[in-house]
């Protein structure tokens, strides 16, 4: 009876121990290895000095040939996930935010509000396929500026909201 009240006192203790264990390494390994999701507004204001991406622009970003060809790109290009989003009956929109920089670029994509992985996955997708759009200026002069576009995933296919 005493050894199974002291194999029974060790088996808790080291079932605590291992719980105490894995609790620190999950920590540790978001602290060092970035296993934290880190926002996207952390990862444009670290790729742009303070003063470098306008947040009021005056002549904003265009898509070549304006809203309707941009419809038009994101029906074309956009391919609705199959699984997940029909078998839970998940429709709704992802917003997609980029910076179009003073050069035209479209940089850094990123989720700006989603709906599932596989849906965030297409518009990412989608998005990084446009061509660069015109440059944002403000005062006559080029400047970096935030855009954000809304892919919508309807039952029956892709659509703009």
């Amino acid at each position: 009876m005493p050894i199974q009240n002291f194999l029974n006192c060790i088996i808790k203790v080291f079932g605590t121990f291992t719980i105490l264990i894995c609790a620190c390494s999950f920590c540790y390994a978001q602290a060092h290895f970035g296993a934290r999701p880190i926002s996207s507004r952390d990862s444009i204001e670290k790729a742009f000095a303070p003063n470098d991406l306008a947040l009021v622009v005056e002549e904003q970003p265009t898509y070549p040939g304006g809203d309707s060809e941009l419809i038009d790109f994101i029906r074309k290009h956009t391919v609705r996930p199959s699984g997940e989003l029909d078998s839970l009956g998940i429709t709704g929109t992802v917003y997609v935010s980029f910076v179009v920089t003073k050069d035209g670029e479209n940089k850094f994509f990123h989720i700006q509000r989603g709906l599932s992985p596989k849906a965030n996955a297409e518009a990412l997708r989608v998005a990084r396929l446009m061509p660069h759009w015109s440059i944002g200026r403000t005062q006559k002069q080029p400047v970096n500026s935030r855009v954000t576009i809304p892919i919508s995933f309807k039952k029956k296919g892709i659509a703009w909201d």
